[in-house]
């Protein structure tokens, strides 16, 4: 009588079926477009609007499992790769939406982290960072276009960045944060600028002014100036 040959416990585990349930999803739907998110991916940056919406009982879409936004769905295909641990800056230029430039996706990115409650997400787009799109490429345009829409002439913006960079001992977390070193008598003590320069750039220190110029870049087309 042949004996069977012994069979090990992994092999045997190996050739057993195995049923695996499928992981939980949930769909968001923004501007027709459709994204599937797994339960650990709206738990990656959380508490969050998705963590909101889908666990908690108390909202329609944890039944559901559906969600329809109106935001863009190339700025939101960046926040689901962030969302499965990806690093998604700098930005691939391609993969841009065709009516925003870089500055402006990297801003209307940063409303939609606000919008959905992602800290981490935040926290990368406001901190500068090196190489392509860091802040060489990204901070000193955005800083000029902001001393053109204050009024600056094209001409002081270069000087003017120069020191404010030079006299800065750490870089700002964001742009906002250089509204409360801008000083009347930071900008002409410290950086030497004239009392007429300064009291145009004072002139817009304020959420109103940074807000409306914001809103102005956003809809500038891309490639625009």
């Amino acid at each position: 009588m042949t004996e069977a040959a012994p069979t090990s416990p992994a092999l045997a585990r190996a050739s057993s079926p195995v049923s695996h349930s499928p992981p939980e999803q949930y769909t968001v739907i923004t501007r027709g477009v459709k994204f599937k998110l797994s339960r650990s991916q709206i738990e990656y940056d959380s508490p969050n609007y998705f963590t909101a919406a889908f666990l908690d009982h108390d909202f329609a879409e944890s039944r559901s499992k559906v969600v329809y936004l109106d935001r863009h769905p190339h700025l939101f295909a960046f926040i689901v790769e962030h969302l499965s641990g990806y690093e998604i800056m700098p930005f691939p230029t391609g993969a841009l939406p065709a009516c925003m430039t870089l500055d402006s996706a990297r801003i209307n990115l940063l409303r939609d982290a606000e919008y959905f409650g992602l800290e981490k997400l935040q926290s990368i787009l406001r901190s500068p960072f090196e190489g392509p799109g860091g802040i060489g490429d990204w901070t000193k345009p955005i800083l000029q276009s902001y001393l053109r829409f204050c009024g600056f002439e094209p001409s002081s913006v270069d000087p003017l960045f120069t020191k404010l960079v030079a006299h800065d001992v750490d870089h700002p977390n964001d742009l906002r944060s250089l509204q409360h070193r801008i000083t009347y008598e930071y900008l002409t003590n410290d950086l030497g600028i004239t009392a007429g320069e300064a009291a145009l750039l004072m002139a817009h220190q304020n959420d109103r002014s940074w807000t409306a110029w914001e809103e102005q870049l956003a809809k500038k087309p891309k490639g625009g100036n």
